[in-house]
């Protein structure tokens, strides 16, 4: 893994952390009660958006109105990268990730996931999230956003 990183000279992607750690339990849980593990909204940047999820106003205000469509920041990320790190895990986990959909980049490194059977799960969220804690630590959110709000103002374009 190292040795990819210092390759490309990039991090790999947050998703691609997930899976590693996804990765980590899969080989630590005996051989026979092991299963597929199962990508499922991983686009690598592929779609117009960011997220699979429209931002709240108060995270946009936070972390910027634009948060719902940049891009990939190829400062810090590699796609390839994160393409030869998952085609590592596969070859290591003989072929246990799977993918849910088709046409993306993820078909020549694995498998589509066979239909689950039976209804889908229900999913009723007893309790709807907050739209954004007050707090951030010690840190009043309003005081973070009037920061990052002043540095926009002085920083170049």
């Amino acid at each position: 893994m190292q040795a990819l990183i210092a390759k490309y000279d990039r991090k790999p992607m947050t998703g691609t952390y997930a899976l590693l750690a996804a990765c980590g339990l899969h080989m630590a849980a005996p051989p026979e009660t092991r299963g597929a593990i199962i990508l499922a909204g991983m686009d690598l940047y592929g779609t117009d958006t960011r997220y699979a999820y429209q931002s709240s106003k108060n995270q946009m205000a936070l972390l910027g109105h634009d948060l719902n469509h940049r891009r990939l920041d190829s400062r810090l990320h590699d796609v390839d990268l994160d393409m030869a790190i998952m085609a590592l895990v596969q070859a290591h986990t003989d072929g246990a990730l799977l993918r849910t959909s088709s046409n993306s980049r993820l078909d020549h490194i694995m498998e589509l996931a066979p239909k689950r059977p039976g209804a889908p799960p229900e999913c009723v969220p007893t309790h709807p999230p907050k739209d954004w804690a007050a707090w951030a630590g010690g840190y009043p959110i309003a005081l973070l956003r009037m920061l990052r709000w002043g540095r926009a103002l002085i920083r170049p374009s």
